[in-house]
């Protein structure tokens, strides 16, 4: 009897569940009136009542109806304890409470109920059915909160889910589009960023050009690299691929090659039709391919790229307030008319310099080459930029300024800082014994550098040679003289034969040839511990400085303490000296009109 309700009620609505709750209720409320009413007058049996009032009171509730109310009164009590246990350990899902029914007030009993019970003891038969009565009907009580259980959901639950569970990886996709509306190659696109003046104007086409193989899957993929014959310029793409890869492509064809066997030369007739060999190298066979040519201009595209941005920071140190920075340095002095100035005056020399330097920088192209009055020696552009103005030096200024100290001094001998590395040069035609200085500077491990000054002198009375040794380098760390010894002195094997030559053995070698009859005396090192460098990327402007003190032969900057201003000073005049104070080469014409039809294709291309 119960569940048929409680399955009523839980498929209602909010609205017409508290309406049938309420319906109830007032049911309830008129069976226990009427069942208590009906009680109290079947007992009232001296008013004088007929069996036919008794029956028409009797016939407003039959007993068996009454007795059901009573039962389901009941059952809704049990119901609702259960049901609160049940909803405190359910999944959370608020129900609306039920509203507290209202107090149901007795129904007055009538004076003749009173007097009956004042009466004491009746009738034997009213006592008995008051008795019954009492024994059947429940006693009066309220309701004040029915609770239900939770609706269950409206249909059938899924049986399956409905997303499944991912059992495979998914296959990734990558879109790589060529660019078809770009005819200009990365090869003659780098010939044009180097031949062009405007740094500005290739730095915003380089920003324009396209790239490819950006994604990072990419970048674990095995590069595969083979021989192949091809036509010049196959493989060869209109767009760059990011550094990282670049950086990986390279190294793989490096390896490439000096693992695998190149294939034998080709034939005169083959290579008439333009075909050469070259390494191919691939990333994945659904990608291009890429030759050897190609790598080495991305090489290049992104060299010029870090040139540019080298550029632009030493613009913003050169165009500083120089008549701010004092110094008193001698390096190159004379050359640059300081000489007899004062203070104020070279402080503004120095201004008019940097102006100077700046404008060879506005009008300077990368592959532009600079060359010392004696022509011995190069240097290009892109070597200068970045370098010079604030970095390391490599071995391209060094070089060309201790080139300059033998315009300086006529008897000095300069030998390449990369004789160490290539082998000694052929011995000079001139005789040793007209030489007074012998320079040779060199780059030692930790791309820190070192200077050998070797100072002839000659006594034509006895016919003797001496040779006075200096060795400096700036840091004044014990660490490196073993090297610097080695440098001058030859290695030799545990047997005492000279494996590698040195300095000494060349200027021997020299005296022999030169001077045969001469006698030559080598005195013993002799170290140069002042001044000591007060940075860590000034050891090439130091070694210059060093050297131009010993063949000008004004040794006070080794008395005296070199600050950061005095580097900025040197740097600034070695600058001049490589771009204001030097012959610039011509470019070839071939390559200025390449350049500007090259130049002309990616003003139409790249808008």
């Amino acid at each position: 009897m119960l569940e048929p309700l409680l399955q009523h009620l839980s498929e209602l609505s909010s609205a017409d569940y508290y309406q049938e709750l309420s319906a109830w209720k007032e049911t309830v409320d008129i069976g226990l009136r009427v069942g208590e009413k009906g009680t109290f007058v079947s007992s009232n049996d001296e008013g004088g009542e007929d069996e036919d009032t008794k029956a028409g009171n009797f016939s407003l509730l039959d007993p068996v109806e009454a007795m059901g109310t009573a039962c389901l009164m009941e059952t809704l009590e049990t119901s609702a304890d259960s049901a609160d246990i049940t909803d405190d350990s359910s999944d959370g899902e608020t129900v609306p409470p039920t509203q507290p029914s209202e107090i149901t007030k007795e129904t007055p009993k009538d004076s003749s109920d009173e007097n009956l019970q004042d009466e004491g003891d009746g009738e034997d038969m009213s006592i008995d059915v008051n008795a019954s009565h009492a024994s059947v009907a429940p006693p009066a009580r309220q309701v004040d909160i029915i609770s239900v259980p939770k609706p269950k959901g409206q249909g059938r639950p899924r049986t399956t889910t409905k997303q499944l569970r991912q059992t495979k990886i998914a296959t990734r996709l990558a879109v790589h589009k060529y660019p078809s509306n770009l005819t200009v190659q990365l090869d003659e696109f780098v010939i044009w960023a180097r031949n062009t003046s405007n740094l500005k104007v290739v730095a915003d086409m380089m920003d324009k050009y396209p790239i490819q193989l950006e994604d990072a899957y990419l970048s674990s993929r095995t590069i595969q690299c083979s021989w192949e014959a091809m036509r010049t310029g196959t493989y060869m793409h209109p767009f760059v691929i990011p550094a990282d890869l670049t950086r990986s492509m390279e190294a793989a064809i490096k390896d490439a090659k000096n693992e695998q066997r190149g294939p034998g030369p080709l034939a005169d007739k083959i290579k008439k039709q333009g075909i050469g060999l070259d390494i191919v190298a691939s990333i994945d066979p659904k990608l291009w391919k890429f030759s050897g040519k190609y790598v080495g201009a991305l090489t290049a595209f992104y060299a010029v790229k870090s040139n540019i941005r080298s550029w632009f920071d030493d613009r913003k140190w050169l165009e500083r307030d120089w008549r701010k920075v004092v110094s008193n340095v001698d390096l190159f002095g004379a050359e640059t008319g300081m000489t007899g100035l004062s203070s104020d005056a070279v402080c503004n020399r120095h201004w008019a310099m940097a102006n100077e330097v700046i404008s060879k920088f506005t009008i300077s192209r990368l592959s532009s080459e600079f060359a010392p009055k004696s022509g011995k020696g190069i240097i290009a552009f892109d070597n200068i930029v970045g370098g010079l103005c604030r970095g390391w030096l490599n071995d391209s200024p060094v070089d060309f300024c201790m080139e300059s100290l033998s315009e300086v001094v006529e008897q000095c001998y300069v030998l390449s800082s990369l004789t160490s590395a290539v082998g000694w040069p052929r011995l000079p035609t001139s005789p040793i014994i007209a030489t007074r200085f012998i320079l040779h500077p060199f780059n030692l491990k930790q791309n820190h550098w070192g200077v050998i000054i070797a100072r002839l002198r000659y006594n034509a009375a006895a016919d003797r040679l001496k040779v006075h040794v200096y060795l400096y380098e700036p840091l004044i760390d014990d660490e490196y003289h073993e090297d610097m010894e080695a440098e001058w002195n030859g290695i030799t094997d545990n047997e005492n034969k000279l494996v590698k030559e040195g300095l000494r053995g060349f200027v021997e070698r020299w005296c022999q040839a030169s001077a045969p009859n001469t006698k030559l005396e080598v005195d013993p090192i002799k170290w140069v511990e002042k001044p000591q460098q007060p940075d860590y990327a000034s050891c090439g402007a130091f070694v210059v400085g060093q050297a131009y003190s010993y063949v000008t032969e004004n040794l006070l900057w080794q008395h005296t303490k070199v600050s950061k201003d005095d580097v900025q000073v040197m740097r600034l005049r070695m600058l001049w000296m490589i771009m204001c104070n030097s012959r610039e080469r011509r470019r070839s014409r071939a390559t200025t009109e390449k350049a500007k039809a090259i130049g002309d294709k990616l003003l139409d291309e790249l808008k």
